[in-house]
């Protein structure tokens, strides 16, 4: 009753970056670690202001049998930087809430890869007399 209607609207400028990268630790490349940061500038949800956010994970894989299984881990939002505030100012009212979502993680896995690693190629060659009799 207090606004009269009055119209509001939030405005802000939003950036996203996000940046990956892989690293092999050894030459046959069985042993590797992976690096993301995300960042989120303040951006609007809702009539919220949300604050800016980053995140910085990490993993690490490591094959063995020629490629056959993997032990991998991975740990996400290690700084537990995707906390944020929320806050909503509109008149006479002014709110807010600390935004504390579930993402932060470890996850340890195995992959074993099962299968016949021994046929051969299928491909199957003619030879030049073999050739001139079919053309």
């Amino acid at each position: 009753m207090e606004s009269n209607n009055q119209q509001v609207t939030n405005k802000t400028d939003g950036f996203y970056a996000s940046v990956y990268n892989n690293f092999k630790f050894t030459k046959d490349k069985t042993f590797s670690a992976d690096v993301s940061f995300l960042y989120f500038s303040s951006f609007i949800q809702g009539s919220y202001l949300m604050e800016e956010i980053s995140s910085i994970s990490l993993g690490l894989r490591k094959t063995f049998w020629n490629g056959r299984a993997e032990v991998s881990m991975h740990v996400a939002d290690i700084l537990n930087q995707q906390a944020t505030w929320l806050r909503s100012d509109y008149l006479n009212q002014d709110n807010g809430f600390y935004a504390l979502p579930e993402n932060r993680y470890f996850r340890l896995g195995f992959t074993y890869n099962f299968g016949n690693f021994k046929l051969k190629s299928n491909q199957k060659t003619i030879d030049s007399k073999e050739r001139e009799r079919i053309n």
